[in-house]
């Protein structure tokens, strides 16, 4: 794609909808995107003070890190370090919050 004519920024990202295991349940909509290949595309505002993720090594490294917009983490009253349980195709499985970036961007 990158070397397509005319194709000046590209980058793969992978949406899936999926089922939290909340009470009342409720929707997910979880994009995988490479965070560190995709910075002109993309413009990340995280919460922390200094504007970046809580700890960029973990949230890369281990593969239950998840990121959240403030508006989800407001709504299920969720922080970094908390436990995100959601439905996937082997069953249940809880994500660790790795990071809340701002709803924006």
């Amino acid at each position: 794609m990158k070397d397509t004519p005319g194709v000046n920024i590209a980058e793969p990202a992978i949406e899936v909808v999926a089922h939290t295991a909340f009470e009342g349940g409720g929707n997910l909509l979880i994009v995988g995107v490479d965070m560190l290949g995709d910075g002109e595309l993309r413009k990340y505002q995280f919460d922390e003070a200094n504007g970046k993720i809580g700890d960029p090594l973990l949230a890369l490294a281990l593969p239950d890190s998840i990121l959240i917009s403030r508006t989800f983490a407001d709504i299920h009253g969720l922080k970094e370090g908390d436990q995100l349980p959601i439905f996937t195709s082997q069953g249940r499985k809880d994500f660790t919050v790795r990071s809340v970036f701002k709803p924006s961007g």
